[in-house]
């Protein structure tokens, strides 16, 4: 049966809400119905995990989009979080757009979100955490 490597960018500000299910994914409602929305794009899964998206309403109503990123103890840098998953290729569902727009890396954008409508056909094989200072000095 045929795989795909996909990536799920993640809040790492909020780790006791993703913590508990351990290694594994659970379903969650959004834009395209429920499922696990991953990406084949690492650059769109990490602006994910980087910061919330605008939406239209948010923009209405003058909310800035917030970060997601967390910090270390000692407050010396900021990480994110992107999550490797291999996903059985007849369960993906693909569908067109993202919230944001500048993410491609080469990826077709009509193809860029997938959702897998059942969490037990996407494993985790991955942890990716990608660091970066809280000030620069130029």
């Amino acid at each position: 049966e045929a795989h795909v490597p996909l990536y799920h960018g993640i809040a790492a500000n909020a780790f006791g809400q993703w913590a508990s299910s351990g290694p594994r994914f659970k379903a969650y409602s959004g834009k395209f119905g429920d499922g696990v929305y991953l990406t084949p794009s690492f650059q769109m899964a990490c602006m994910y995990a980087f910061r919330t998206p605008r939406t239209l309403a948010g923009i209405a109503e003058k909310n800035l989009a917030s970060a997601r990123f967390g910090h270390t103890k000692d407050g010396r840098w900021n990480y994110l979080v992107c999550l490797q998953a291999m996903v059985t290729a007849k369960a993906i569902s693909k569908f067109a757009g993202t919230a944001f727009t500048d993410a491609g890396d080469g990826w077709d954008l009509e193809g860029q979100i997938s959702v897998v409508r059942d969490p037990s056909e996407a494993q985790i094989y991955g942890v990716l955490f990608c660091y970066f200072p809280r000030s620069f000095k130029f």
